[in-house]
């Protein structure tokens, strides 16, 4: 239901006022952004790759939402995953592993380098 709000309407939406991909792209990121309202600067990061990563990822795909759909699923699972892996070996949940908080950066980074 998020990737068919954001990808499909908002996207289209920006797509049709300003009729360029990347300013289209970069406008639906950040009501992307904007709507999840995420309390740190790491998670400022990932929403930002994620959400630019999965709008180019739908662009370049020629609109197909299952593809984009199925990343964010992956996405969503291994942030679930590797929470719980953290919480297991923390109990008082202090990451100490900084790069966890930035992985998907990297994911969602590389898909705008390869996508763009």
């Amino acid at each position: 239901c998020e990737e068919l709000y954001f990808r499909v309407a908002v996207f289209h939406i920006c797509l049709n006022r300003l009729g360029s991909y990347v300013a289209s792209s970069v406008l639906a990121t950040a009501i992307f952004v904007a709507a999840h309202q995420t309390p740190n600067w790491q998670g400022w990061c990932v929403l930002n790759s994620a959400g630019m990563g999965l709008g180019l990822r739908f662009v370049s795909s020629g609109g197909n939402l299952v593809d984009v759909v199925c990343l964010h699923a992956l996405h969503n699972a291994a942030t679930l995953a590797g929470q719980s892996a953290v919480v297991e070996i923390t109990p008082q949940y202090e990451r100490s592993c900084a790069w966890f908080d930035l992985a998907p950066v990297l994911f969602f980074g590389t898909m705008v380098l390869i996508d763009s």
